[in-house]
């Protein structure tokens, strides 16, 4: 084989180098992309490879969103997800790769694409950390100058692709609105001279362009009021239009806003190449042996493309063809060797012109004359082939004659297909029925059931069935507790699990509040379950008083009164009040639904000051059932009344006595006290004696 190098030295020159772009006063609709994947909002770039005519649009947000291909007459050609957290999006022609920033940190990132050029969710980060003036900025690449371009209030920021150092920023001026009807995360790189930038007054729905020497307003196109445009995202340039994301209906719109855009016309040098079938030529550092045109793309000073075109044309080889017909097992010599099986073979020789002679052999070995059967027969039965009776599986020959003379062989493949017989063992609950034996069997047993099988052989099926039994439980009568008691719910069993509605799985379940409360107990997969209903009902409160000291000559009223109760005093009379006349300890157990509470006091008439034994409970209950809801003084026999005030526990005042039977019902500016401790002083003259007192003390507020 002959390898021939190929050597250009070559000067590049471009026809021109930037178009002299005409804007347009009104935008003209273009192609529309439709994302596939709808799981789409803030769509921030479309880019456009021109060596494979292939559009390119992503979502910004995460490395789950999606990145779409599609041709460039927006056929969808595949779905991806992003695989980066892309913001802007451009095509990077001095590297021929899909490229763009991410947010914040993410940093510059290249998308791999595969040999179609369809994008994958796979890439490779080109530079580290933070790369854009603000976290959601979108940049593009001003392919001529070989920079990454930002916008960001009212500022374009340049940085290098080469290094990504910050090379600098400048103002834009002369924008015909307030900046804040720009869109406020993407910059477009037209490349168009003079107009390079261009940005998005998503109020008006108009085009800026601006010079990018210095940042002037350069004229404005505008868009159709049918376009969908938004203060951020959803805006891009590729392939010399604007593109508008309609998050409505998924898809980009394009609208062509200059009459041509910004190009260089490729140079092409063509080169033609003859070369005989084996030999090869080395272009573009790859060795290339069958004809066609091969392109290889170099970069000129000014950054305009060169294109050699070698077209390479391979010529065949002189070439004769002879047919050879044997029967299998025979042999030809063809190729170098001698050759037993039917194909073609060469054997090369030298033309006139050079280039190789190939003898082409077609080798036709008659194939082996076969006939193949199978045959299948059930377990016990018998066939007569191969020159006996066949009862095995296996393959067997009976040796015949062609017309030819060759050999002929029938193949008859035998099947024995068993008798299936199969044991299973089933159980099921104490309660529960199976189908064996061509019914419902609920009790323990061996059942038949004689079938066949697809090949019409019997099959028996032998079932062993058990019975496991269901286990019992019974929780009791749904029932009712006082607050404070407890109820031990018990599902105790041999050899079970327990479940508990709480998810404990002891065997029994202690029980304080109300509600309803089920165990499953099982055994060998078997269940039963019981639920019980419990109502916690409160107890009442109960205060007679503190212990006092009286006067010989007085009496003293304990009052236990509590709605729908019934009494029992230590002498087991049932009146709401007990009046005490002598020394003693004196009890009373009040009970509401069934529900008991109970109060002791002590009483003695050995008070040697014999004034006026004037007492505050010291709990009330102000929630309007009837018992308890108001607070006041107790036993004011020959008292008068000074003062009587109530206080939280910041100071304030909550309740000021108008009179010895003023009570305080436990609100405070309209509304309802907190529940806590509050403070009380009472300060009284007490007729008896011709004394003044003064008492304080702390109440309980209640709900």
């Amino acid at each position: 084989m002959k390898k021939l190098f190929l050597v250009q030295l070559f000067l590049v020159v471009c026809s021109f180098a930037n178009a002299q772009c005409i804007l347009l006063p009104n935008a003209t609709p273009g192609i529309t992309l439709v994302h596939q994947n709808t799981n789409c909002s803030n769509n921030s770039g479309v880019a456009f490879n021109p060596n494979q005519n292939l559009y390119y649009g992503v979502r910004a947000g995460n490395t789950t969103f999606p990145l779409e291909t599609w041709s460039a007459t927006s056929v969808p050609l595949n779905q991806t997800t992003a695989g980066f957290d892309w913001r802007g999006m451009w095509w990077n022609p001095t590297t021929n790769q899909l490229e763009g920033n991410g947010y914040s940190t993410s940093g510059i990132w290249k998308a791999d694409l595969n040999a179609s050029g369809y994008a994958l969710a796979t890439g490779t980060t080109i530079f580290t950390g933070m790369n854009q003036p603000d976290a959601q900025s979108c940049g593009d690449l001003d392919w001529q100058a070989y920079e990454i371009l930002y916008y960001f209030n009212g500022t374009i920021y340049r940085y290098s692709r080469t290094t990504n150092a910050l090379l600098g920023s400048y103002p834009i001026t002369g924008t015909p609105v307030a900046l804040s009807n720009l869109n406020s995360t993407t910059l477009m790189y037209t490349g168009c001279t003079g107009k390079e930038i261009a940005l998005l007054d998503y109020i008006n729905k108009c085009v800026y362009v601006y010079n990018k020497a210095n940042g002037a307003y350069a004229g404005t196109s505008q868009l159709p009021a049918s376009a969908i445009t938004t203060g951020s995202f959803r805006t891009s340039w590729a392939n010399c239009h604007i593109w508008l994301f309609n998050l409505a209906d998924y898809t980009w719109y394009s609208y062509k806003i200059f009459d041509v855009c910004s190009a260089c016309a490729p140079v092409y040098t063509i080169q033609n190449h003859t070369l005989c079938a084996g030999d090869s030529l080395l272009f573009a550092g790859v060795w290339h042996h069958i004809s066609g045109t091969y392109n290889d793309t170099l970069t000129a000073t000014n950054g305009c493309d060169s294109i050699i075109s070698s077209v390479l044309t391979i010529l065949p080889p002189a070439a004769i063809t002879q047919q050879h017909s044997r029967c299998f097992g025979d042999s030809i010599f063809a190729g170098g060797s001698w050759q037993h099986s039917s194909g073609t073979y060469h054997d090369t020789l030298t033309a006139a012109s050079g280039c190789d002679s190939v003898v082409t052999h077609i080798v036709n070995i008659a194939a082996l004359a076969t006939t193949n059967t199978t045959v299948a027969i059930c377990e016990g039965d018998s066939l007569f082939i191969g020159g006996g009776w066949r009862h095995l599986s296996g393959v067997y020959v009976d040796t015949l004659s062609t017309v030819t003379g060759c050999d002929s062989f029938i193949f008859t493949t035998l099947i024995v297909h068993p008798v299936f017989i199969k044991t299973t063992a089933r159980s099921i609950c104490q309660g529960d029925s199976l189908f064996a034996g061509g019914r419902w069997q609920y009790s323990s047993g061996v059942y038949t059931d004689t079938l066949q099988t697809i090949w019409s052989c019997d099959s028996i099926i032998r079932t062993v069935l058990s019975i496991n039994p269901t286990p019992y439980v019974y929780l009791g009568k749904d029932t009712v507790l006082c607050q404070g008691d407890l109820l031990v719910l018990n599902a105790t069993a041999s050899n079970v699990t327990y479940l508990w509605s709480d998810n404990t799985t002891n065997a029994t379940l202690t029980v304080t509040q109300g509600g309803s409360y089920w165990v499953d107990v099982a055994i060998n997969s078997c269940h039963y379950s019981d639920t019980i209903n419990v109502v916690v009902n409160q107890r009442p409160v109960v205060d007679i008083g503190p212990d006092q000291s009286l006067c010989a000559d007085r009496t003293v009223v304990l009052n236990a009164t509590t709605s729908n109760a019934n009494y029992r005093w230590q002498d087991n009379s049932s009146k709401a009040t007990y009046t005490v006349t002598y020394d003693g300890l004196y009890w009373v157990s009040v009970t509401v639904n069934n529900c008991a509470a109970s109060d002791t006091v002590k009483i003695d008439f050995a008070n040697p000051d014999c004034g006026c034994p004037v007492f505050i409970p010291n709990a009330f209950s102000p929630n309007n059932d009837g018992k308890n809801d108001e607070i006041g003084l107790v036993n004011t026999f020959g008292v008068d009344l000074t003062d009587f005030k109530i206080y939280n526990r910041w100071g304030q005042e909550v309740f000021k006595s108008q009179g010895l039977f003023d009570n305080w019902n436990g609100n405070f500016k309209g509304g309802l006290s907190e529940v806590g401790t509050y403070y009380y002083v009472a300060r009284y003259h007490c007729r008896y004696n011709n004394k003044d007192y003064v008492l304080k003390g702390d109440i309980t507020l209640l709900r």
